[in-house]
């Protein structure tokens, strides 16, 4: 219990403008509708030995931030598998993912966005497409793209990984951030009325309903530029 106390106080510290509780054996922390990709990675930093319990998800439009004691880590999971490893079966995420890197190669602009950009991005998207899931392994990404957003000058054009994921799911903030590697730039929100028009991701039909009830989506943007891999 003093370990959970010590964590508590470690990403509240991380998370200063956030609403914290510490209740039977979960530290929670709601903010407003948006985090910023360093601010999830302090918390992280910040959850140590639990970072693989930690989750963030959306309750009632805000973001909430937990370090759940009681939820045994996926690495752990995995270490007590007996299962024999299976052939190998081409994924169906990952011709999904080459269509997506050819749209952006075949767009027009000043400069060619750079291939280690391109894979990097292509890399983190199918990462997780695989591997993001809720609690109980619910598929989380309703919609994804990858878009050239502005630019950062005119030798470096800005590579957009952007996802909407399902809302009410909390995912492993652990999973999410090492999927986008070393993006530093970029956020999780709640908030769709502000965005760009080609960054609003669709949702299915029962997401859609679900938003009608006051839960909101998640949406992920990431900067991948060249090097980020």
């Amino acid at each position: 219990m003093k370990m959970m106390e010590a964590i508590h106080r470690a990403v509240d510290a991380a998370l200063p403008r956030a609403t914290s509780k510490l209740e039977r054996g979960i530290s929670s922390h709601t903010l407003q509708n948006s985090i910023a990709l360093s601010t999830m990675r302090e918390v992280v930093a910040a959850a140590g030995a639990m970072k693989h319990q930690t989750f963030v998800g959306s309750v009632d439009g805000a973001i909430m931030v937990s370090v759940n004691a009681n939820v045994t880590s996926e690495l752990e999971e995995d270490a007590g598998s007996t299962d024999r490893p299976r052939k190998r079966r081409r994924c169906p995420h990952e011709e999904e993912v080459q269509e997506a890197a050819e749209r952006v190669r075949g767009q027009k602009g000043p400069v060619d966005i750079p291939e280690k950009s391109l894979a990097a991005a292509s890399a983190a998207a199918l990462y997780l497409l695989k591997n993001l899931r809720g609690s109980s392994h619910e598929t989380a990404i309703e919609s994804w793209a990858l878009t050239l957003g502005p630019a950062v000058d005119a030798e470096r054009p800005k590579l957009v990984l952007s996802m909407r994921l399902s809302p009410g799911l909390a995912v492993s903030l652990y999973t999410l951030l090492h999927g986008i590697g070393k993006s530093k730039d970029g956020m999780l929100t709640t908030s769709s009325e502000a965005l760009q028009q080609r960054f609003n991701l669709p949702l299915n039909a029962e997401a859609r309903t679900t938003e009608k009830y006051g839960q909101k989506s998640m949406s992920l943007f990431a900067t991948m530029e060249e090097g980020g891999e």
